[in-house]
């Protein structure tokens, strides 16, 4: 609530910017000014509110770059379109058009400051969230207890590489060799769910900081291959950016 509520003051405040600004006749308010503002909003909403989430922040930083430069481009020509609707609206008279639209470069740095700016705060936002995030696997990454020869193992979840499924028995790999006991993985795999583990195959389970290399269908941990079943490619996909 307390966000929205920002947002809203934000551009609220950028609305009242670009009146002041632009708005320089009363028409202008219309012609200019408000429709800068909602290419302003647009151009931010897709960077910020689409593709920040659904490509940068999940490492995909190839496609972030791209599709962001589509959108510069496209909220560009939507700018130059404001001018030549004034232009036409002036009777196709340089002279008779309004001084706001003439001042192309005050109307491109008008979009593009706001833009930055509203970028720049939900990055911050978004850090603060990551931030929450980590504490808190930090804190629910508690150590796994396994029974291993009738003893019970305690393993710090960061030091285990990778969990797989042996029959009725799992194979715990970790920094210091390999653990086995009687379970079954989904039962593991639930326990290390919150320490950053993720399930890419029936009988794998890794840790996706350990994961050396990703493709579409394998992953490669300390140079062993370990295979990304059909079920859980789109899972993988998304958590390690392949």
């Amino acid at each position: 609530m307390k966000r929205a509520m920002g947002w809203a003051a934000f551009w609220a405040l950028a609305a009242t910017f670009y009146i002041q600004y632009f708005g320089r006749e009363g028409a202008d308010v219309f012609r200019i000014a408000l429709p800068l503002l909602a290419v302003a909003f647009a151009t931010e909403l897709t960077i910020g509110g689409v593709l920040l989430p659904r490509y940068l922040l999940r490492g995909h930083r190839t496609e972030f770059l791209v599709y962001t430069c589509y959108t510069v481009v496209l909220s560009f020509w939507l700018v130059l379109g404001l001018v030549v609707g004034e232009f036409m609206v002036a009777g196709y008279r340089i002279d008779a058009m309004s001084p706001a639209a003439l001042d192309r470069t005050g109307l491109l740095m008008g979009v593009y400051v706001v833009v930055a700016v509203a970028l720049c705060i939900r990055l911050i936002g978004h850090w603060d969230g990551l931030q929450a995030e980590l504490a808190g696997s930090q804190r629910a990454a508690k150590p796994l207890e396994i029974q291993v020869d009738r003893r019970t193992v305690r393993l710090a979840p960061e030091r285990i590489a990778w969990l797989e499924s042996a029959g009725d028995y799992v194979l715990v790999n970790t920094d210091d060799g390999q653990h086995m006991t009687k379970a079954r993985l989904g039962q593991l795999a639930a326990r290390l769910e919150d320490a950053g583990f993720l399930r890419v195959h029936r009988s794998f389970v890794v840790r996706r900081d350990a994961v050396d290399v990703v493709s579409a269908t394998e992953l490669q941990i300390r140079g062993t291959t370990i295979p990304v079943s059909r079920t859980y490619r789109e899972a993988v996909r998304e958590a390690l950016g392949s």
